[in-house]
């Protein structure tokens, strides 16, 4: 018995030199990759789109800002944001300003802000900066990085128009750093105590002179120098924040701070973690863009000693196991945070509206 004929194609194709294109459905394995991949696809789509709406969101919040006309010698409102490599990053800071960049960034370009970073790629560096700048504050012996570029400033002019200003602290760890350094640069000294670990050459003794009549050779005497840190290690610690003299130029209120969660988690282990937060960044770009929004729009309450000791606590279990186990690795960012109740009184936080009215806190 013959086959049965198969079905031409369309005869169309044949006339124009086109081959037969018979419709078929996929084998079950393409199927569900297509299935998969196309869904995985429609849900990152999905976010993306939504943290875009979000963004311009927040952004359309603060615009009004840059609308505001400003005389030809006047300068933006500046704040100084404060980033640090993530733990477990090494000194790699890429993680710290793409979360910057993708979720800060847009709020305030469009309020028009003037920025200046603090970057520090080693644990301590937030902390020395946050100090050293508060001992500038009270007149110490440190040096504006930017004091030549302000007096010649001043001499043609060119002023910062009055309002807040105050500081933008990325994650956890930089806040913990941050804190410490408020408290440093107030409470402490404002010269380096004596390091007395430092190396000290001395001559070599030559009081026991030899029977030779020959002229010893003269000594010699190496100037060992002592190597100094990667960081500069703090002008007191913490357990003597209480016995520590207030400053004379302590002012009644410091500038307000803003502080944005910074999640960052690293392993294999925690792939599926790792994957719902990179479907669902829609949800970190609402949290970013309200605090951004608040920074911008300088409404602010005080701060609560409390608050100061948890603020973003949550992002600890995020960090690798072994910054609590290495002892080598321990530093401000295992420590407990440590407040001096006359500092966190002078400290204020950036929130929005209906906080800043309400007042609340601890």
């Amino acid at each position: 018995m013959a086959a049965p004929a198969k079905p031409m194609g369309n005869p169309a194709f044949k006339y124009l030199g086109l081959p037969t294109i018979r419709a078929k459905l996929p084998s079950r394995n393409w199927l569900i990759f297509l299935s998969i991949s196309s869904t995985f696809a429609g849900i990152i789509y999905h976010d993306r789109r939504e943290q875009s709406r979000i963004q311009r969101l927040w952004a359309s919040r603060v615009a009004h800002l840059s609308q505001q006309p400003l005389s030809p010698l006047a300068l933006p409102r500046k704040l100084t944001v404060f980033l640090s490599a993530a733990p477990g990053t090494g000194t790699d800071l890429r993680s710290a300003q793409e979360h910057y960049r993708d979720f800060v960034k847009p709020v305030f370009v469009a309020a028009a802000l003037d920025v200046e970073f603090v970057e520090a790629r080693r644990m301590g560096e937030v902390r020395a900066r946050a100090a050293e700048r508060a001992r500038v504050a009270r007149g110490g012996g440190g040096v504006q990085e930017d004091a030549v570029v302000e007096e010649t400033r001043r001499k043609a002019g060119v002023k910062r128009v009055p309002g807040v200003q105050g500081d933008v602290v990325l994650g956890r760890h930089t806040w913990k750093e941050y804190v410490q350094g408020v408290h440093e640069g107030w409470l402490g000294p404002l010269e380096a105590p004596p390091d007395d670990t430092a190396t000290v050459a001395t001559p070599t003794d030559f009081s026991a002179q030899q029977e030779d009549t020959a002229p010893p050779d003269p000594p010699i005497v190496e100037d060992v120098k002592p190597v100094k840190p990667a960081v500069t290690p703090p002008y007191i610690l913490p357990l003597a924040y209480a016995s520590a003299p207030l400053p004379a130029v302590l002012p009644d209120a410091l500038d307000p701070v803003g502080f944005i969660t910074f999640p960052h988690i690293l392993g294999f282990l925690n792939t599926p973690v790792r994957l719902y937060r990179f479907v669902t960044r829609r949800h970190l770009a609402d949290v970013c863009g309200r605090e951004a929004a608040a920074i911008a729009l300088a409404w602010s309450r005080p701060l609560g000693a409390r608050e100061v000791e948890e603020a973003l606590r949550g992002e600890e279990g995020d960090w690798p196991a072994r910054y609590w186990s290495d002892e080598t690795l321990k530093g401000v960012w295992q420590e407990d945070v440590v407040v001096d109740e006359r500092i966190v009184a002078r400290m204020k936080r950036f929130v929005d509206e209906g906080e800043a009215e309400s007042g609340g806190g601890e």
